[in-house]
């Protein structure tokens, strides 16, 4: 779920930053942008259905996820402005269009975004961090291979149910 989450904010034209993957181990892009961390998820236990279709059984579960971003800029204003603008991005103008089409919604309701800023070589690094919690409901199927005749041998006999 946090790759879609990553994926519908960075297909938005009007995005604010590109929001990488943290932990990656790929050389930073240039100032402004957005990491996003995974802190937690939590998936509920699968729920099969009990009527099989066409030889395939469903499953709906439901999840949490919570996610942190994180937006570095150049200079204290412009870090402060690109993290409000990606929190009201996710939160409200997202809310209805992706998040809803795709069974996404959002869980906390005071999202605060704090700076953490740092000193490393002698120059700062401006950055604020907010964590949102994502619920989702997914569907997944499996395809069963169904038995269309069992054959039994006991003592050199043999039985067929339900074949030939």
């Amino acid at each position: 779920m946090f790759t879609i989450i990553r994926k519908l904010i960075n297909t938005r034209v009007d995005k604010p930053v590109e929001v990488i993957e943290g932990y990656n181990g790929k050389k930073e892009p240039p100032k402004p942008y957005g990491v996003a961390y995974e802190l937690s998820e939590n998936t509920e236990d699968v729920f099969w259905d009990d009527e099989i279709l066409k030889d395939k059984e469903h499953a709906f579960f439901e999840g949490e996820s919570t996610v942190q971003f994180e937006v570095i800029g150049e200079n204290l204003k412009e870090a402060k402005e690109k993290a409000t603008v990606l929190k009201n991005l996710i939160v409200y103008k997202m809310r209805y269009q992706e998040w809803e089409q795709n069974g996404i919604g959002i869980i906390n309701e005071n999202i605060v975004i704090k700076p953490m800023h740092e000193e490393q070589s002698k120059q700062w690094i401006y950055r604020f961090i907010f964590d949102i919690k994502f619920e989702y409901k997914l569907e997944i199927e499996r395809a069963l291979d169904l038995a269309k005749s069992i054959e039994l041998s006991l003592n050199n006999s043999e039985i067929i149910i339900g074949g030939k």
